[in-house]
């Protein structure tokens, strides 16, 4: 359900989920409208309860637009209804770039000139968190240099032209709720000809959150990652770099 729709037309679409915990939303909001310019906000909330609806409702920037999820969507299908919000408040056209916030990930200044700067070099698919995989797609380690190679670079930070959504899509939505999309979007858009990048430059906070997978997160990891390896089994697996 669209709540909020904007009138501007803008270069760069920031698409950020919610899901209660509206202190750390309310910061993140805070920090983007300090720190970005020339942009649009684009917010899908995923079922919240604890008043980030009635929060979310109450802003009035010109650039920011609003829907609700009926349900808890999860984190790929959520991002894929809240791209599709996207275009409803585009006037059918298209902005140059997306890029996919987490809502507890805190924005410095000039982080989006950081991204702009490495597509103009480029780079279609652009993540602030890149990961190496074992050779049985297992994701072991995020790297730490330009030295090093990775595999994938994670949805939460990322940024793609959206001329590559055009050409073959959002994200899988077999990976839903969670785990395992973005290295699956990263193969697919090599395929597809597009160049991957990491944006190294110290311009997102990501605040510290619970990476132990157990419980129901280690049973929808484990879930995913068996789908991957089943899609992926008889290609190798890309390996990236941005050393020139």
């Amino acid at each position: 359900m669209l709540i909020k729709k904007r009138k501007i037309e803008v270069k760069t679409e920031i698409i950020v989920l919610t899901h209660n915990n509206i202190k750390v939303t309310k910061q993140f909001i805070e920090l983007i409208y300090k720190n970005t310019k020339d942009f649009g906000l684009v917010i899908a909330d995923n079922f919240s309860t604890d008043g980030t609806r009635e929060y979310l409702k109450s802003l009035s920037y010109k650039n920011f637009s609003l829907s609700f999820h009926n349900k808890n969507e999860g984190i790929v299908r959520g991002r894929n209804l809240a791209y599709s919000t996207s275009l409803q408040i585009s006037s059918n056209k298209y902005s140059e770039y997306v890029v996919f916030l987490d809502n507890d990930q805190f924005v410095k200044k000039d982080w989006l000139d950081s991204y702009l700067l490495l597509a103009d070099k480029g780079y279609d698919v652009i993540g602030k968190e890149a990961w190496q995989m074992k050779k049985d797609f297992y994701p072991f380690r995020r790297i730490q240099s330009l030295n090093e190679n990775f595999n994938y670079v994670g949805c939460g930070g990322m940024m793609i032209k959206n001329e590559v959504i055009k050409y073959m899509g959002l994200f899988d939505e077999r990976f839903s709720p969670f785990y395992f999309e973005d290295p699956d979007f990263c193969f697919r858009s090599d395929f597809g000809g597009f160049r991957i990048g990491w944006n190294s430059a110290n311009v997102i906070d990501h605040q510290k959150h619970n990476l132990t997978l157990s419980g129901e997160r280690r049973k929808g990891f484990m879930k995913s990652w068996k789908k991957f390896k089943e899609k992926w089994k008889d290609y190798k697996m890309p390996i990236f770099n941005m050393r020139i």
